[in-house]
């Protein structure tokens, strides 16, 4: 019901096989992203050149796409663009903001894969998860401020010798997990995203690249850390392993200034911990000391003290919080002059990170899910584990860490 056939002689027959396979592909993407509602969606960018290299080739996706419509089984939302610079060129395409076109699974779609018995929770008895085809993304820069925040555009960018090698080791980590099982949660391979690239002939693949999951929501990087206590790796309990305060680690590093790893970093009386980590956060995501606390962290502050006072008013930023941060670590004066942002630490971070699962797997056979900053590993590899990362740690920084187990 979804393929077609050539067009008064013009253009190329559909394949009927590859449309269905097509159609299949996704229906089993819209029930695993609805979760049982109308109102989520899935997205794609419509150019031809976004499906290169997929499962799904651009014609094949638009005829089977069609015929959902056609049949009230799904609803479309077109996607929007905004250039956000006049100065674009080529090679510097610039930036801006926008949403590609969205699909909502209908009620119709939703009953009728219920009937069959296919719902999001059992949908992996019933379609083959794949490993993604594309491992590694390039972003532009985001754009907007921290009220109205759009994710960048992926690149395409120039295959070289150094973009293979990343690829492919995205790759062999991927290849390799899929023989270990995860209990608690699911995973469905890495993509290794790294960002800012607004300018394909000055870039250096030098800014993020942390490890992302790809696909469910129920994704082991998405729950609660509570919850990811419980993981199991091949069916053995799990541990654990944290850098602590990670990016400030770094950040004295790049100064060749040593923190000290046995005293909490967090712990600046008469400060809570929790209000200095937030502030950490806001000051190396925006590269400069925070002159105000944002919407969310206000929002998330009164929830959780159950007050009427705003965070501003019991933490002034300007007259408690940042003096009493900066006195404590004068070096974070630099944030703004060091030209150093939050990206640049996480590709030191990642790196790490990165080369110490790429190690466990090569050297040891050894299991290792990421979550940023810290890997996730069988209880029984955690001597080793924190061995490799320790030292990973310190080649790609040229820091001692210090490392949490839990």
């Amino acid at each position: 019901t979804v393929s077609r056939v050539k067009a008064k002689g013009r253009g190329r027959p559909s394949d009927d096989t590859k449309v269905k396979h097509a159609a299949v592909v996704i229906v089993a993407e819209l029930i695993d992203v609805a979760k049982g509602s109308t109102e989520r969606t899935v997205h794609h960018g419509l150019s031809p050149k976004e499906f290169t290299g997929k499962d799904v080739s651009y014609r094949h996706f638009k005829t089977a796409m069609n015929g959902l419509e056609k049949h009230k089984l799904v609803t479309k939302r077109l996607g929007s663009w905004n250039k956000q610079t006049a100065f674009a060129d080529a090679d510097n395409p610039g930036i801006g903001y926008g949403y590609n076109t969205r699909w909502h699974s209908t009620q119709k779609l939703i009953d009728l894969c219920k009937s069959c018995g296919v719902t999001h929770k059992n949908i992996e008895q019933y379609f083959e998860i794949k490993l993604p085809k594309q491992p590694l993304v390039l972003r532009q820069s985001s754009s907007g401020n921290w009220q109205n925040r759009a994710k960048g555009r992926m690149v395409k960018f120039p295959e070289t010798a150094h973009t293979t090698r990343l690829r492919d080791e995205v790759i062999e980590i991927n290849e390799f997990l899929k023989d270990h099982s995860l209990t608690g949660a699911t995973h469905r391979g890495y993509r290794r995203i790294y960002n800012q690239g607004d300018n394909l002939k000055t870039y250096r693949w030098d800014k993020g690249g942390r490890v992302y999951g790809s696909g469910s929501e129920e994704s082991y990087l998405t729950i609660k850390k509570a919850i990811r206590k419980k993981l199991l790796i091949d069916g053995e309990t799990t541990v654990e392993i944290d850098v602590r305060a990670s990016f400030l680690t770094i950040f004295h590093a790049l100064h060749d200034i040593s923190v000290d790893v046995e005293k909490d970093p967090y712990e600046i009386p008469p400060l809570p911990r929790e209000i200095v980590k937030l502030w950490m956060m806001l000051a190396f995501g925006a590269g400069k000391p925070p002159t105000r606390w944002t919407p969310k962290a206000a929002q998330d502050y009164r929830e959780s003290k159950l007050t009427r006072k705003e965070l501003g008013e019991d933490y002034n930023l300007k007259t408690l919080v940042t003096p009493k941060i900066l006195a404590a670590f004068p070096v974070l004066h630099n944030l703004k002059a060091g030209g150093i942002d939050c990206f640049d630490l996480m590709n030191r971070e990642s790196n790490a990170i990165v080369a110490s699962m790429l190690r466990l797997l090569r050297v040891d056979r050894v299991p290792a899910f990421s979550v940023h900053d810290c890997l996730i590993v069988r209880e029984r590899d955690q001597k080793l584990a924190t061995r490799v990362l320790q030292e990973e740690y310190f080649n790609a920084t040229c820091a001692t860490p210090y490392l949490k187990v839990t």
